[in-house]
């Protein structure tokens, strides 16, 4: 991929997956997270939780382009920083995701988000982190690619 654009919607995908793949171990195996991602995905595209497999399939397709979308914008504030610790500023670009997406929940008054428990604040903050880490690496390895 030439395009920086496409490495960054790719690497976002990517980083995506990675944190739904959490998400859905924190949700369904460990008990921690009482939402999954797709259910905030759903209160933005619907105004509430999916009720039925077809709600659930679009909303975590959604989440998942949505994530493609901040893939982009990190592979772009990439280009105005070194790529020095581009794992660390990975993580950091995660935790902000996740910081400014809770922040509007609160303003848009999200139901989903406006009590959020401990653990699953606590489960959102490692799938956040994971999703940083992971388009962080990602985009690395296609910017590498191409040279």
């Amino acid at each position: 991929m030439k395009d920086r654009l496409s490495r960054g919607f790719t690497a976002g995908i990517t980083g995506g997956i990675a944190m739904n793949i959490f998400n859905y171990m924190s949700y369904y195996w460990f008990g921690l997270a009482k939402t999954r991602f797709l259910d905030y995905a759903a209160m933005f595209v619907y105004g509430k939780a999916p009720t039925n497999l077809a709600q659930v399939i679009f909303a975590q397709i959604t989440q998942i382009v949505f994530a493609g979308f901040l893939g982009i914008i990190l592979s772009y504030a990439f280009t105005y920083v070194t790529s020095e610790n581009y794992l660390f500023k990975g993580w950091v670009f995660g935790i902000m995701c996740w910081f400014f997406i809770y922040a509007a929940g609160l303003i848009f008054n999200l139901p989903l988000l406006e009590k959020v428990a401990l653990t699953t604040a606590i489960s959102n903050f490692i799938g956040s982190s994971i999703y940083g880490i992971v388009s962080s690496k990602v985009l690395k390895h296609l910017d590498l690619s191409i040279r």
